[in-house]
This record gives C-alpha cells, structure tokens and sequence, in this order.
C-alpha cells in the first residue's frame, strides 16, 4: 500500500507524522503478541485500517497501549492533529490517525496527505547508505558526480563529499523555498517579480538563466517553470504577484 505524506499546517495548530520502524528479533514482556487489526475504540475523526493478512511474527509493541497513550497525548490543549505508523518487520503494523488537519478542519485518517519534511532526511540516508554497502556507490565520492546544478563556494563541490551533505556539513542554507509550499500560492500560475535582498543563487527559467545577487530584480511570466539554484550565500528575496496575462 502507498503512503502519501504532506502536512496540511496552520500557524495555530500542531500537527505532526510518526514513522517508526521496527525490526523484532525478539519478544518484549508485556507486549501484545498479535497487532490488532482494528483498534478497540476511535476518536471522531480517527480512523485505523486493517493491514496486511500475510503470515507475521509476534510483535514487540502492544497496539492497544500505543493507541491509549496517543489518544492521551492529543486531549493536550495544544495538540491538532497527529499521524502514527508503525512499520515492523517490513510490514505496517500500525497506521492511524487522530484529531484534525487544521483546528476545526477536516479529520486526520490514514489516507491524509503529509508532507514528508525532515523524515525525508532519514529515508535518503537509509537508501543512500544501502547504495554504499552494494558498492554502488560510496560516501566518499564528491558530490559534483551525482549532482549537475549544485554550484559551492570555490568550486567545493568537487571536494566535498556525499558524507558531507548527508552530514550536513556543506553550508547550505536552510528550509530553501518553504513558503512555496505554505502560502498556499503557486508559484507558476500568475507573474511574479523577485526582488533579491541578500545572497547569490542563479535563477533558471525555460527562457534563460540570470546570476542574482543583492539589488537584482528578475521578472518571470505567469506559467513559465523556474527555480534558483546554485545557490552560494542564503538567499532572501521579496516576491511580488500579479495577475496572469
């Protein structure tokens, strides 16, 4: 089964997903020995589904304990909305989710889209390092080798190394664009003006590409795909929109 993950955010609620995976080399005392396939009881708004029917161990987590805990964890004043998986011996084990999108929103059930944020970080790790042990590749090779755009101070690029970026040691300025994904605003369906007003990056657009640098103002017509890369010092930009011609 897919799992489609984006977090529906609103600067008021808190809002979060869990995914723990579990490997069970043995048993746990006290722990249930069969995962429910449904939960006992479900807030309004909660929903968990059935898993998979293929034959699996004894599990070392009790379901019922979690789903007790969590369901105590969002009567806290400040809690919105949360999702849980639990994924064990490759398998999910448990998915479910509690409270609401958005504070008098819609409910949060397993098939609410999240954004992934950082636990992209830790599922790139784990294939990157899984490459690394077929001998595929090695954290060792400079990143210039897997990646075409990206331009580091001094031509670094070639230097440092795929351990490095996964280490985040490269400088890289941090949480690049999140408002794109926040303000609700796309980015390509009206005119927009950028004014830079610290940092340097280059701007690609299907018309061409420009060097920005503090001053430099760039103007990009509604439906034209663009994005800056290479970006070499934190980049702050002021976006004017306009209606689309």
């Amino acid at each position: 089964m897919a799992l489609r993950i984006r977090l529906i955010s609103s600067s008021l609620a808190v809002l979060g997903l869990a995914l723990v995976v579990v490997g069970s080399a043995s048993q746990s005392s006290g722990a249930s020995r069969d995962a429910p396939q449904q939960a006992a009881s479900a807030d309004s708004g909660s929903v968990t589904v059935p898993i998979v029917d293929a034959p699996r161990r004894p599990s070392v987590i009790n379901y019922v304990s979690l789903d007790q805990r969590l369901r105590e964890l969002m009567r806290e004043q400040a809690m919105v909305g949360l999702a849980v998986g639990v994924v064990e011996d490759g398998q999910i084990r448990f998915l479910k989710g509690y409270g609401e999108t958005t504070a008098g929103g819609d409910p949060v059930t397993p098939e609410t889209v999240f954004r992934w944020a950082s636990l992209s970080k830790g599922v790139a790790g784990e294939l990157i390092a899984k490459l690394a042990a077929q001998g595929r590749l090695s954290l060792e090779d400079p990143i210039a080798r897997y990646s075409y755009s990206l331009r580091l101070p001094g031509g670094a690029e070639q230097r440092a190394t795929v351990g490095d970026l996964l280490s985040h040691q490269l400088g890289l300025f941090a949480h690049a664009n999140d408002s794109k994904l926040e303000d609700g605003q796309d980015p390509h369906a009206s005119d927009e003006i950028y004014v830079v007003l610290r940092g340097r990056a280059r701007l690609v657009a299907a018309t061409g590409e420009a060097e920005v640098r503090p001053g430099s103002v760039v103007f990009v017509p509604a439906g034209e795909e663009h994005s800056f890369t290479d970006v070499t010092e934190d980049l702050s930009v002021l976006v004017v929109f306009g209606p689309g011609a």
